[in-house]
């Protein structure tokens, strides 16, 4: 913990933090388990990463807070938001928030397939929260200008994207998006989700930005049986129709192509740990064939 965020977490905690255990994930932020003196436990995320600036790493913490504070008493299960240094300019970006029961998943099957489509159309059923960012002007414009939204390179598939970009997108509604929505950001306990964690991404914009990236790290992970299973639990949880899911697989598809031979490890971790690389690339190429193929047929 930052020396000078200790002083604080304590003071949100009224009690002197003695124990601190740090967790696996976040790729840009640092989280551990704080315990403190009264035997309180709570979840820390700091934000001191090599590849945000620091006026990024503090719009994602105040992100962070507003979502949580947002979905408090809704039917999406996320921590309980206890603090954040928000609006503390002397203080680095810091999120205390409650400690979800639950565990990351691991094994072979995804048995909250369907119900991470639940899930999802829950945050969907948000409306969209003031002070995050636009993702849908985002990613139009990441597209002008030759590029993925968010990570990736250009190619062949980036062309494609960017040649059948639907009709009044800008236009569409808008939603709350987590933006990272997948198995590796929820915490389950059984067949059942516990907690939607690491909302740093999150902003407004259309659904199909969340459902097409976990269709397709679904189905890159678990197989394609799973990535429906999970279609199937959205569409039965909400009324709105899924618009151009093929196009939004094919966004997902180009954010992920230039790190997919280094996804098996994630899917191990997390999944099947007998997946290959070649599997994982034999089926990222079975998915978007099958998703240009309806994409090229609209665009004749």
């Amino acid at each position: 913990m930052m020396s000078s965020i200790r002083p604080w977490a304590e003071e949100v905690l009224q009690s002197a933090v003695v124990e601190e255990v740090p967790l696996t994930g976040g790729m840009s932020t640092a989280l551990s388990v704080v315990t403190t003196a009264s035997r309180r436990r709570a979840v820390l995320r700091q934000y001191p990463s090599l590849t945000w600036s620091p006026r990024r790493a503090r719009r994602a913490a105040i992100g962070e807070a507003l979502v949580l504070a947002a979905l408090a008493g809704t039917e999406v299960p996320v921590p309980t938001l206890l603090g954040a240094t928000a609006d503390r300019e002397d203080l680095a970006p810091a999120v205390l928030t409650s400690l979800c029961p639950g565990h990351r998943h691991s094994g072979s099957a995804l048995e909250v397939a369907a119900e991470l489509g639940r899930v999802l159309a829950r945050i969907h059923s948000v409306a969209p929260i003031g002070g995050l960012a636009d993702e849908t002007t985002a990613t139009v414009r990441s597209l002008r200008a030759g590029r993925p939204p968010r990570h990736g390179a250009p190619s062949a598939l980036l062309k494609l994207v960017m040649q059948s970009v639907p009709i009044e997108l800008e236009t569409r509604r808008r939603v709350l998006v987590h933006n990272d929505f997948s198995v590796s950001n929820v915490l389950v306990d059984g067949d059942r989700i516990t907690g939607v964690v690491d909302w740093t991404e999150a902003g407004c914009g259309n659904p199909g930005i969340d459902l097409g990236y976990a269709y397709v790290s679904t189905a890159l992970s678990f197989g394609p049986p799973a990535a429906e299973e999970l279609l199937r639990g959205y569409r039965s949880s909400t009324g709105w129709p899924v618009d151009d899911l093929s196009w939004w697989q094919l966004v997902a598809a180009s954010r992920l192509e230039p790190d997919i031979d280094t996804w098996t490890s994630s899917a191990n971790f997390l999944g099947p740990t007998n997946l290959t690389t070649a599997q994982v690339r034999d089926r990222f190429n079975a998915l978007i064939d099958i998703a240009a193929t309806r994409i090229r047929g609209n665009i004749k």
